[in-house]
């Protein structure tokens, strides 16, 4: 099990199946899938380790660009970069600073492009986003093949981590298994009704903004 310390969780588990496997993306996805988990059932970020959830963004983001580069990553986060400030930080730490600097300038050109990518996407020519960032999708293949492939770095890293226990389950990992080892987090019931009321503000102020941006044009 987990351990936790008064309202943190302060290790995460993996099976040995994971641990041990020659495929590196196992124990990485099953680490993501702990902390969407232990988010989900009311967590906040910061009763995870943070290195964990400097970890978790970083993961997002290989994903998301693995899927469909980094147009995808901006359109499913909204344009949202805040949380790879934190990636980009761990992997100058990991002895991967180019990757680093890769998503430096992914939040620059974003934040250059802003106005123009929303206009792209209203327009409904997605074609056109894809295109402003294939520079960095080329880098990034590029660094893939000169520091190394992201995922394997991810993987040897995580394992070395104290937050990271090795969890003695027979057999690989399930979601039964993660339901059993994610623990309840103190008081959820209101944790999840202030989540609730959170979002619904967040939505009305999404909206209002997408009302003042159609009222502009």
């Amino acid at each position: 099990m987990p351990s936790m310390s008064d309202c943190r969780i302060e290790h995460i588990s993996i099976t040995r199946h994971e641990a041990r496997s020659l495929d590196p993306g196992e124990a990485c996805l099953w680490l993501g899938y702990f902390i969407e988990e232990a988010l989900e059932r009311g967590w906040n970020e910061n009763e995870l380790p943070s290195d964990a959830m400097h970890f978790a963004k970083l993961w997002d983001y290989h994903g998301e660009r693995a899927n469909g580069g980094h147009a995808q990553y901006y359109e499913n986060k909204d344009g949202d970069l805040a949380a790879l400030r934190s990636a980009s930080k761990l992997l100058g730490r990991i002895s991967l600073s180019q990757h680093g600097n890769l998503i430096e300038r992914f939040i620059k050109v974003a934040n250059e492009n802003e106005n123009r990518i929303h206009d792209l996407y209203d327009s409904g020519n997605n074609q056109d986003v894809k295109e402003i960032f294939y520079d960095l999708d080329d880098a990034f293949a590029e660094l893939e093949i000169s520091e190394g492939k992201l995922l394997h770095h991810l993987h040897d890293w995580v394992l070395q981590q104290s937050w990271v226990v090795v969890d003695d389950a027979d057999g690989p990992a399930s979601t039964d298994w993660l339901r059993r080892i994610v623990p309840e987090p103190p008081l959820r019931a209101a944790r999840m009704a202030a989540r609730v009321r959170l979002r619904h503000a967040e939505n009305h102020g999404s909206m209002l903004a997408l009302i003042q941006r159609l009222w502009r044009r």
